[in-house]
C-alpha cells in the first residue's frame, strides 16, 4: 500500500473514532430539526461546506472522511461478499436526497426564513455524552449498514441507501457543461496492461479496467480514494485538474 493511502485510511479511522463526537455536527436530521425554528445548524454548515468542495472535487468526502464509508470497509472484510446492484434502491437515492433538502426549505419557510446561526443546536456543551436518542441513532445507522452489507455486499448502503450522494456528485454534472477545473481521474489506456489489480482495489466495486480502455474514468460511483490510482503498476491512471482532458460522464 502506498504512502497516500495510509494516509487516507489513518484518516478515515480517526475519523470513525471521532463520530460519537462529530455525529452532531455532520447529521442531516440536525439539519432539518433546526430548519424548524429557523436556525442554521452544525449539520447545514458542514453540509454547505462539503457541496462547495464537491463541486471541485466530487466525492472525495466519501473515500477521505466519510465515517460510515470506514464502517463499511471493515464490515465488508469480515462479510466479503461482492456487490450486488439494486437500480431500484439506487434511483431512491435521489429522491430521498430530493425529500431532505425540501423538507428543510419547507420547515425553514414555514419559521419564516433562517434568521440565527446557532452551532451548538441541540447541544448546548458541544460535547458528549449526549441524549439516549443520539447514541439510539447511531446504532440504528450503524445496524443499517451491516443490513446492507450483508444482504447486497461490498458497500451496499453506499450503492443503495445514501442519499447524500446526489448532492456529491452534483460538481461532476456540472463541470461538463461550465468547464471549469476539478478534481478527476484521467488514463492513459495504451499503457494499460489488463491486470486487473485496479478492480480487485476498488471498494466501490467499480470495473475500472474497463473503464480505462474506454478512456473514461467518469463513473459517478467513484469516490476518488486513488486506490486505482497508486495500486496501478504501469501508471496508466492518475489525478488531475486539467480541463483539457476529455472526459464524458457516466450516467450509469
Amino acid at each position: 500500500m502506498r504512502k497516500r493511502q495510509q494516509i487516507r485510511k489513518l484518516i478515515l479511522m480517526i475519523s470513525l473514532l471521532g463520530f460519537t463526537f462529530t455525529c452532531m455536527y455532520i447529521s442531516p436530521y440536525m439539519t432539518v430539526e433546526g430548519s424548524t425554528a429557523g436556525i442554521v445548524s452544525a449539520g447545514m454548515l458542514f453540509w454547505i461546506i462539503m457541496f462547495a468542495i464537491s463541486l471541485l472535487s466530487g466525492r472525495v468526502y466519501c473515500g477521505w472522511f466519510c465515517p460510515l464509508g470506514e464502517i463499511q470497509d471493515y464490515t465488508d472484510k469480515c462479510i466479503q461478499k461482492p456487490l450486488k446492484r439494486s437500480s431500484r434502491l439506487s434511483s431512491l437515492r435521489y429522491l430521498w436526497w430530493l425529500l431532505w433538502v425540501c423538507s428543510a426549505a419547507f420547515l425553514s419557510i414555514k419559521a419564516g426564513g433562517y434568521h440565527k446561526i446557532d452551532l451548538l443546536f441541540n447541544n448546548p456543551t458541544g460535547l458528549p455524552p449526549y441524549s439516549r436518542g443520539v447514541y439510539a441513532n447511531i446504532y440504528f445507522i450503524i445496524a443499517v449498514i451491516i443490513l446492507f452489507s450483508l444482504v447486497y455486499g461490498k458497500r451496499g448502503f453506499c450503492h443503495n441507501f445514501c442519499f447524500l450522494m446526489p448532492m456529491l456528485t452534483f460538481g461532476k454534472r456540472l463541470r461538463k457543461h461550465l468547464k471549469y477545473p476539478f478534481l478527476h481521474l484521467t488514463v492513459k489506456p495504451q499503457n494499460c496492461t489488463s491486470c486487473k489489480l485496479c478492480d480487485q482495489t476498488c471498494p466501490m466495486s467499480i470495473e475500472v479496467a474497463s473503464h480505462v480502455k474506454q478512456n473514461d474514468l467518469s463513473n459517478l460511483e467513484c469516490i476518488m480514494c486513488g486506490s486505482c490510482v497508486d495500486v496501478c503498476p504501469v501508471k496508466a491512471i492518475r489525478f488531475s485538474w486539467d480541463i483539457k482532458d476529455d472526459i464524458k460522464i457516466n450516467k450509469n
